[in-house]
């Protein structure tokens, strides 16, 4: 197909210039937007052409191109060429966009870059396999004989092209074409009023939709545009805003600021970080901060355009944290321990005022590292507490002697806490506190305690030599008392050296009880383990207490339970001195009754009960029965004597004998006395 066979004469009278230009001034006038506009020029090229189809496509920010205004023939046409546009690159008017010609276009295609074929049966059919395999378009689908393209240009850049097309063969001419490659820049131009007038209601949208509050204004300051959020915050009408300038707006306190600040964007062009105050219609004030630029024309300032942010809500928590942070500041700077707080990397990010006195000579700074500031290392200490807690996760805690600023021995007890944020560690804080005073006072107690200790030492041993001293002739007196007994005695004679031996034995008592507590307190008390019968060491204690119980008309019992081992290990006289300590107790306070006593095995120990009918104790009391010279009654020493050792000599001998000892009793009913020791099992007494 040579060119030739592409052109037709031209049956249509195609109008003038001024035809054209008269027709488009109409048509600006009728249009009530750009696409009303193309739709109009739609219209009056399809009475031009005479083609029963004329669209004008756009092309959009995809590379696609959509049908923007059309006429003729059905929608499902344009649709389905819409979609083969997007979909397919072999179509006649991607390839005018494109500019990507194929070789068999080549007789079809003007200067211009048009395609324009009145024939378009013949045309495809003269094409190879391979081309018509290239060769999709929507038109030949159709039916349409008669197929124009024509590209429309701004400024040497395609911007969109018409589509021409009639079931007619040879009803287009190219004549028709390059009529409308002449007329097409009035098409292109309202093609980029479209496109511009989209940009413009975009960015419209988008200036009055803001959040931030969006002006702007002259170089001398009065308003040429404010959007929606800046009205609605400062409660101004638009019609309002025409009338007013930034000195209306900003606090009388700013205008100075507000001076300056135009000068400084006229001259450099930007302004950042601008905080200040707006007051709205009302007389309230609001926090605002932003940044601004201005708008040059000829070289010349034009416009200032300021985008500000309504931050009052956030100035009145920032002040309210801020007073607060001052509030704890003081709380901390008034505590007279030592606190500091670091990061991971030991660096100090704050301190308080006692620290700051404490280590005045090295000026404890933020930023710094505490091992420099404090222990003038270049290195972390070996054993670094706030490393521990970093490691670990835990609180540390340590004592440290040190030296002071002025070269005085200083005690300081060390803590560190972590600091968990989002559940990890941020930070330790340190704190010391000065001990110094309270370690010497230790000391202090420490060493009074040792000398306490000593001088108690001192007058055990003082107490055991003089007991044992007075203990000596005691012995002389009781049994020279028992060979006088045995002499011929008249009645008179009897009682009074009865009464004078019982006497004797009662302070010989005493005396034992005192010696044995010295020596307890001494530490001089030994303890010889021998094995011996253990049932029989009970009956003899029983027996040496019954002529008393006999005499107060009460009733002294004794069981030893099956599986008491016959044979122990232990110190058989001590065992019985707690044994006669603790029955004669209960015999001596039981004025009816019972007393009764029980034996038998637990474990790997012995447990005794002496149970009585007397008084019982106090619940008050029992806390200190067994403490040293101690007695639950003054008067009980009156009436039945006694030095209120017993009871602590019993248990001090049973903890040396590593058992134990205590007490069950209510006032009233009587008590129970519990106490044991360990045994080595030989053989049962059954």
């Amino acid at each position: 197909m040579d060119a030739g066979n592409r052109i037709y004469n031209c049956n249509l009278p195609l109008p003038s210039l001024a035809e054209v230009r008269n027709t488009f001034r109409q048509i600006s006038g009728k249009a009530k937007s750009p696409k009303h506009y193309l739709d109009l020029v739609a219209e009056v090229l399809q009475k031009w052409t005479g083609c029963h189809c004329v669209g004008i496509r756009v092309l959009n920010e995809e590379g696609h191109l959509p049908y923007e205004s059309y006429t003729g023939y059905s929608y499902e046409f344009w649709e389905s060429e819409n979609f083969l546009s997007v979909q397919k690159d072999q179509c006649a008017c991607i390839r005018a966009v494109t500019g990507r010609w194929e070789p068999q276009d080549e007789p079809v295609v003007t200067r211009y870059g048009s395609f324009c074929c009145s024939h378009t049966t013949d045309y495809v059919n003269s094409l190879t396999p391979e081309e018509k395999e290239r060769f999709r378009g929507t038109c030949v689908q159709y039916g349409f004989e008669s197929v124009g393209v024509i590209p429309l240009y701004l400024q040497e850049r395609i911007v969109g092209l018409v589509h021409l097309a009639d079931e007619r063969a040879g009803h287009l001419s190219i004549e028709v074409v390059e009529f409308i490659e002449w007329i097409s820049h009035f098409i292109s131009e309202a093609i980029q009023e479209e496109k511009l007038k989209v940009s413009h209601d975009r960015f419209f949208d988008i200036l009055e939709n803001a959040s931030d509050l969006i002006q702007s204004v002259t170089p001398d300051g009065r308003y040429i545009y404010v959007n929606r959020a800046w009205r609605e915050t400062l409660g101004y009408t638009e019609e309002e805003v025409k009338a007013l300038s930034v000195f209306d707006v900003v606090h009388p306190e700013k205008w100075s600021f507000c001076k300056e600040g135009l000068k400084i964007i006229g001259r450099k062009g930007v302004l950042k970080n601008i905080q200040t105050t707006f007051v709205t219609k009302d007389g309230q004030f609001i926090e605002v901060e932003g940044s601004a630029t201005c708008r040059y024309e000829d070289g010349e300032p034009a416009a200032t355009r300021g985008v500000f942010r309504d931050v009052t809500e956030r100035k009145k928590v920032e002040g309210k944290l801020l007073r607060s942070e001052n509030f704890l500041n003081n709380i901390i700077d008034a505590i007279q321990d030592g606190i500091t707080v670091v990061d991971k990397d030991l660096t100090i990010k704050r301190f308080n005022a006692q620290t700051k006195v404490w280590f005045k000579a090295q000026h404890p700074q933020v930023g710094k590292k505490c091992f420099a500031v404090f222990h003038g290392r270049s290195v972390p200490c070996e054993d670094c507490l706030t490393l521990k807690t970093f490691e670990t996760g835990q609180s540390q805690f340590t004592e440290k002697r040190t030296t002071s600023k002025n070269g005085q021995d200083m005690w300081l007890e060390l803590k560190t806490y972590p600091i968990i944020e989002e559940g990890k560690i941020s930070g330790v804080i340190e704190y010391i506190r000065d001990i110094t005073k309270r370690k010497r006072a230790e000391m202090g107690i420490r060493i009074a305690k040792e000398a306490a200790e000593a001088a108690n030492r001192t007058k055990s041993q003082f107490l055991a030599n003089m007991s044992h001293e007075i203990r000596t002739p005691m012995n002389g007196i009781i049994g020279m008392t028992e060979l006088v007994l045995e002499t011929n005695l008249t009645d008179e004679q009897r009682n009074y050296l009865v009464l004078a031996q019982k006497s004797a034995c009662s302070l010989m008592n005493v005396i034992n009880d005192i010696l044995d507590f010295s020596k307890i307190e001494a530490k001089k008390l030994e303890l010889f383990e021998t094995e011996f019968n253990l049932g029989d060491l009970v009956k003899q204690a029983i027996a040496y207490l019954a002529i008393l119980a006999k005499e107060k008309h009460i009733t002294l019992d004794c069981i030893i339970y099956p599986g008491l081992p016959e044979l122990i290990l232990g110190d058989a006289d001590r065992i019985r001195q707690v044994l006669i300590n603790l029955i004669g107790n209960a015999v001596k306070f039981t004025e009816k009754g019972k007393v009764e006593v029980r034996v038998q095995a637990a474990a790997s120990e012995v447990l005794f009960t002496i149970t009585d009918t007397g008084p019982g104790i106090p619940a008050g009391k029992l806390d200190d029965l067994f403490n040293s010279f101690t007695q639950l009654d003054g008067s009980l020493t009156r009436k039945y004597g006694g030095t209120g050792l017993g009871l602590a000599i019993s248990k001090r001998l049973v903890e040396m004998m590593n058992g134990s000892i205590w007490v069950e009793s209510e006032e009233g009913k009587g008590s129970t006395f519990f106490f044991t020791v360990p045994h080595k099992k030989r053989r049962s007494c059954l």
